[in-house]
């Protein structure tokens, strides 16, 4: 069974129902390398959240931050 030793450098966090993962950032990179097709989509879900966010604050910055913007999905 692999040690509870923290990986140097960053670390990146997962939280999943009944558990915490730790990785360090070069151990997810190594992981994903091996999967093109996850990256990618990884990838891409990370921009459109980007996006999103920017959108979310020049509307607030814009008006009073009211009303919610169409396809909203926050939980």
């Amino acid at each position: 069974m692999p040690t509870a030793e923290f990986p140097e450098g960053r670390i990146v966090e997962i939280r999943f129902a009944g558990c915490l993962l730790i990785l360090g950032e070069r151990e997810l990179i190594r992981m994903l390398n091996h999967h093109p097709r996850l990256w990618m989509a990884a990838m891409r879900r990370g921009k459109a959240v980007l996006r999103r966010r920017k959108a979310r604050e020049r509307f607030k910055n814009a008006g009073d931050g009211d009303e919610v913007l169409l396809g909203e999905r926050d939980a």
